[in-house]
């Protein structure tokens, strides 16, 4: 089993996580076998084996050293008495999450099977994307960076042991040689076959092969490594599961293949993603609208992993180098824009990936940067066991004479570089592909320029600066230069042979009550796709040094999945008729938008917790509905499986646990809580409704910008999937804030609508709160009427864009003389009939229906 650990080590120069995420990956073959061989009704009781056989494998392992593979939002792994840990875990969350999300979609295809000739499919969910998610922290998301390198490593030896065994085989390497296109490699060289394999055509043409069995609903199979790479790197992202037959068929293989399919139990048996029995199939997922472009998957395969916050975003997943030489990136700005932060943030970034740094300063002293860098890393970097604490990867010089001698001391440390290589050169083609050996930063090349002029000529300038680049070149290393906004056409010239240009900016703004602004403006990238233009660039104590891309570029990222409608079959346990108890005046549809609107406080944020308190009513007549598969075709359904409907039917029991996200611009943390307290404590919900969990992302009055505030909850709901706890609602509440103490979220005029056009892309009720504005008197006062006409002018555009897209939309207005009592006006109701009459207490925090 440890074959793929072993062999990844060759395309790494050093191991994130350590062994730990070797043991983590190789345990997924054996808990894999407690959830498919147990009701899913039952899971919750596998906690207590799942704890204890990872915990059992970490005995003398745990230390403070990455603590996220041992820490968890509801219990730690680490054991620490000899009492059994049947609390859920933050593995065995992930794993049930996981787990759930592929067994129903495997059952909903069977059921929708048309077409007596074709067989179900057994689904498993890529153990790489068990391992991804495992070993990326929800608190540091940009550790995905580390999981990637962990992931891609294995996938290449798996490619590697692929091409051997179809070479090796004469049945097999006819199948190869019609599928490759490019031919063999010249040399069996891991590095030098998985290289000849990831080609940006031969990943197009793989990528096309895929959309094409997709669209007719088929399902794929790897015919080369390069196929075996591309399917495993979308499985490693959830985008595509493992299908394996049901059953060993002796039936003829297809035409496109000559090998074999293993089944399942196979596979998890070996715990290797490649073995001598057959192969398996790939199938996508169902959450998936549109595969990701060929140009962003290369930089992806073969492309440098930034830890840094967003900048999978802005490099759309990785910094590309060519096969013979390193990458040239220029980084301009003013004084105080965040060159250095930005260089160490690159530096400390890379260094758990074994990748040293050499940063060579004209302005800064040595003692100050490595002072600088203690101040930029990252909690969790500083905490990951591959991060040596004592700086031994940087290695700082200070350039001080004169710029004669520090261009020729610059151009002997990249030729004692070269020396120190075979042949006297550095064989760049040797190295791991999307892994560098050095990160070189020259800090301010514009004081290499001769200060007397009139000894050299414009040309003669541009010629030596020149030359310093393409000597850098030959490092093989990503080299970071950098320098002020200085106007002479020697360093302007440089944009001209540089790879990737980047001008640092300071927004320029004399109102102290607004805060400095950095942009990170991406203006040129020659070697690969990038999502081009001005992003902000942060710096903060706690993430050290982050990006916030633009609002396109955060939108574009979601581009490829799906939007979850609401579900019709599954309901909010709310709104039961106060005559008929079973029955009920509404049905508040799971996964709906719903829009909360009215005057004064009439208790909006605890209608909208009340609403999502009661748990979920699911009607099974509604499981069998057609959704649409690969199996579909054009004949009548067959009668569907016992065992399928009875493994949806569980899998669609509602979790005993609902995990509630509040975006709230009125009040903090604490508001909220006392809020599902006092829910608790009238127990106004029914007995079997879930244990409520609710988190909140408080956003103070100011200067908000809209990117940040995008990219904050964003960032919030994808962190709960590495928890493995998901929201199942979000709850934006107090939106008319936003119109009184957030300028720049005001006058956004694409947020909202990309805001929630992306929420409808995950799986959860959204629930939005705006309070009407008003002013008592405003009847009897020209100017007041006037100001509050040009306040609700300001709210009025928001507002009707989420009218607009809700599914429900509710306006809660005051009923009678009772303060407490407010009537429940259904607005929209989802092309259900509409209720005569609801009533809201929010004392009571009770609904009363009449129908």
């Amino acid at each position: 089993m440890a074959v793929d650990y072993e062999d990844a080590e060759a395309f790494l120069y050093d191991l994130p996580f350590g062994t730990a995420g070797r043991l983590f990956y190789e345990k997924f073959y054996e808990v894999a076998g407690l959830f498919l061989n147990s009701d899913p009704a039952r899971w919750d009781h596998l906690a207590e084996p799942v704890n204890k056989l990872y915990n059992d494998s970490f005995i003398g392992m745990w230390n403070r050293w990455d603590p996220h593979l041992s820490e968890g939002i509801t219990a730690n792994l680490r054991k620490y008495s000899d009492q059994p840990n049947s609390d859920p875990t933050r593995v065995f969350l992930i794993l049930k999450h996981i787990f759930k999300s592929v067994l129903t979609e495997q059952a909903r295809r069977t059921l929708n099977i048309r077409n007596p000739s074709q067989q179900p499919r057994h689904l498993l969910p890529s153990p790489l994307y068990f391992l991804r998610m495992y070993l990326t922290s929800p608190e540091f998301p940009a550790s995905d960076a580390y999981a990637h390198a962990v992931v891609r490593a294995i996938i290449f030896a798996g490619a590697v042991r692929y091409y051997r065994k179809l070479n090796s085989d004469k049945s097999l390497r006819g199948q190869l040689l019609k599928s490759a296109p490019h031919g063999f490699p010249q040399r069996d060289d891991p590095i030098e076959i998985v290289r000849h394999f990831i080609g940006f055509e031969g990943i197009v043409d793989s990528v096309r092969s895929i959309d094409r069995h997709w669209k007719i609903r088929d399902i794929n199979y790897p015919t080369n490594p390069t196929d075996f790479i591309v399917m495993h790197m979308l499985a490693s992202r959830g985008m595509m599961h493992l299908s394996f037959p049901t059953f060993q068929s002796e039936m003829t293989p297809r035409k496109r293949r000559t090998e074999k399919q293993e089944l399942r139990s196979s596979f998890l048996g070996r715990g290797s993603l490649l073995g001598e029995d057959g192969i398996y199939e790939f199938v996508i997922a169902n959450n998936v609208e549109a595969l990701p472009p060929a140009s962003e998957l290369v930089n992806e395969i073969d492309g440098l992993p930034i830890a840094i916050p967003n900048a999978d975003i802005v490099f759309a997943r990785g910094l590309r180098f060519t096969a013979s030489e390193g990458t040239i990136m220029r980084i301009t700005g003013p004084s105080g824009s965040g060159k250095t932060s930005l260089a160490l943030g690159f530096a400390t970034a890379l260094a758990p990936l074994g990748i040293d740094t050499i940063y060579l300063s004209c302005e800064e002293n040595p003692d100050d940067l490595q002072r600088r860098i203690s101040t930029i890393v990252p909690e969790f970097i500083r905490r990951t066991r591959t991060f040596n604490k004592d700086n031994l990867w940087f290695e700082a010089k200070h350039l001080k004479e004169d710029a004669d001698t520090d261009l020729n001391s610059i151009n002997q440390l990249i030729d004692d570089l070269v020396d120190l290589r075979p042949n006297g050169s550095i064989d760049v083609s040797s190295r791991p592909p999307g892994i560098i050996p050095l990160l070189i930063v020259l800090d301010g090349i514009h004081e290499l320029l001769e200060t007397d002029r009139r000894t050299v000529s414009k040309g003669q300038e541009t010629r030596r600066l020149r030359g310093l680049v393409e000597n850098l070149r030959r490092a093989g290393a990503l080299v970071i230069i950098m320098s002020a906004d200085y106007d002479d056409p020697a360093v302007q010239d440089l944009d001209y042979v540089v790879d990737l240009v980047v001008d640092l900016s300071l927004e320029k703004n004399d109102d102290v009550s607004q805060p400095l602004v950095r942009k990170f403006i991406l203006r040129k990238t020659r070697r690969q796709f990038a999502r081009m233009g001005a992003h902000l660039l942060n710096l903060s104590p706690r993430v050290g040094v982050g990006l916030t891309p633009q609002i396109a570029a955060q939108r574009d990222m979601h581009r490829d999945y799906a939007w979850n409608n609401r579900n019709t079959g599954r309901w909010l346990d709310v709104f039961r008729s106060s005559s008929k108890r079973e029955t009920f005046a509404l049905k508040l549809y799971d996964h709906s938008q719903i829009l909360i609107t009215g005057k004064g406080s009439s208790g909006k944020a605890s209608l909208a917790l009340r609403l999502v308190a009661g748990g979920i009513v699911d009607d099974s007549s509604q499981r069998q509905q057609k959704t649409g598969d690969l199996f579909e075709a054009g004949t009548e359904p067959p009668s569907e499986s016992d065992s399928t409907l009875s493994l949806l039917n569980a899998l669609n029991m509602p979790d005993s646990k609902r995990r509630i996200l509040v975006v709230s611009f009125l009040y903090q943390d604490a508001y909220y809580q006392g809020l599902l307290r006092n829910l608790r404590r009238r127990k106004v919900a029914p007995s079997s409704s879930p244990d409520l969990m609710v988190d909140v992302e408080f956003f103070y009055p100011g200067h908000l910008r809209p990117e940040d505030f995008l990219r904050r909850i964003i960032s919030r709901i994808e962190a709960s999937y590495l928890d493995g706890l998901v929201y199942d609602a979000i709850i934006v509440d107090g939106l008319h804030n936003v119109f009184m103490q957030f300028p720049r979220l005001q006058e956004s005029t694409v947020l909202w609508p990309i805001l929630y056009e992306m929420l409808r892309r995950y799986t959860m009720t959204v629930i939005t709160t705006h309070t009407h504005i008003d002013m008592p008197g405003s009847s009897y006062s020209e100017h007041m009427a006037l100001d509050l006409t040009v306040a609700r002018e300001r709210a009025g555009p928001v507002l009707q864009a989420l009218v607009n897209a809700a599914d429900f939309y509710f306006d809660v207005s005051a009923s009678g003389d009772d303060r407490n009592e407010f009537r429940i006006e259904t607005v929209n109701a989802s092309e259900q009939t509409i209720p005569p009459h609801m009533v809201w207490d929010r004392s009571s925090l009770t609904i009363s229906t009449k129908i």
